[in-house]
């Protein structure tokens, strides 16, 4: 399969499309597999966000009628995956919380909630394999697949691609300080999704200039995986309340640890943010344009 990445023999458009194509079109047939694996619901749903980072790049071209029911269309199909991922990400994220605080090694309750959510997990695993509950998905996204060759994207270059670029970085940038002013869980959410789709961005345009854009996707990668943590604790602090309520159970040690270590993640994530995004959204899209004019004209030059 072609590298998911610009290429300098194509337009840039058309290189995004042929991206976005290529990314649905795994997601798709990942969904046909008969026995889906967590780590294969993972790669699907890495797969459909990126497809979707694609297809931001491409709003200014394809126009908001087209972007919002592409859109959709990925967003809805990515749903139908999130159970699956709770359920892992919540036994890992007790897993590791566990290993970090040796006091709860040995918590009754803790451990009571371990094999509840372990059995979850399996519970979850057989479900994605015994049932027709990704047919739907599967098919709507074979549909957008097939649309996606059609995408009439022109031959666009950083003209067309610019200007999206920008607004997936604005984005991202804007929702720092939101976070960080009031730094509840929705906020952070927020903030993680739109850096996860700028950091994917960034990665479909590393060919430019490689050497300058590896560090700011390696970053963005960071600071991703920090609030997704945060995220995967706010997750478990709500089931282990349910938890205890329903079972008459203290896990007073576990939220306490839940709330320690999403504080040391917080300060950590904006002081990551604050180092990401501290240049403009203009200064970074022109400061990428003129790396693919650049790239561009060595290209030519080279044939």
């Amino acid at each position: 399969m072609a590298a998911k990445t610009v290429r300098p023999d194509q337009a840039g458009t058309r290189a995004v499309r042929r991206i976005a194509h290529d990314f649905i079109q795994k997601a798709a047939r990942s969904l046909g597999r008969p026995q889906l694996s967590d780590e294969e619901v993972h790669d699907a749903r890495k797969d459909l966000q990126k497809a979707r980072a694609a297809l931001r790049l491409l709003r200014v071209t394809l126009g908001e009628r087209v972007y919002r029911r592409e859109n959709a269309a990925l967003r809805d199909a990515a749903r139908t995956l999130n159970a699956a991922r709770d359920a892992k990400v919540l036994a890992q994220a007790l897993i590791r919380l566990r290993a970090r605080t040796p006091a709860l090694q040995h918590d009754g309750a803790v451990t009571e909630l371990g094999q509840l959510l372990h059995t979850a997990q399996a519970e979850m695993q057989r479900e994605l394999r015994g049932s027709e509950a990704l047919d739907a998905p599967r098919h709507s996204l074979q549909q957008v697949a097939r649309q996606a060759r059609r995408w009439r994207v022109g031959k666009g270059g950083w003209s067309d691609l610019g200007p999206a670029f920008r607004r997936i970085y604005r984005g991202a940038r804007r929702a720092m300080p939101a976070a960080e002013t009031r730094p509840d869980e929705a906020a952070l959410h927020e903030w993680r999704k739109r850096t996860k789709y700028m950091r994917y961005a960034l990665q479909m345009l590393q060919p430019l200039r490689p050497q300058v854009l590896a560090p700011l996707i390696k970053q963005a990668r960071s600071l991703s995986e920090c609030l997704g943590e945060h995220h995967d604790l706010a997750m478990l602090a709500l089931k282990a309340q349910d938890f205890a309520r329903g079972n008459h159970l203290s896990t007073a040690a576990l939220l306490g640890a839940i709330e320690r270590r999403q504080a040391r993640l917080a300060t950590r994530a904006f002081i990551s943010g604050g180092q990401l995004y501290g240049p403009k959204s203009g200064t970074l899209a022109r400061q990428l344009g003129a790396y693919w004019y650049d790239w561009r004209r060595e290209r030519r030059a080279a044939a």
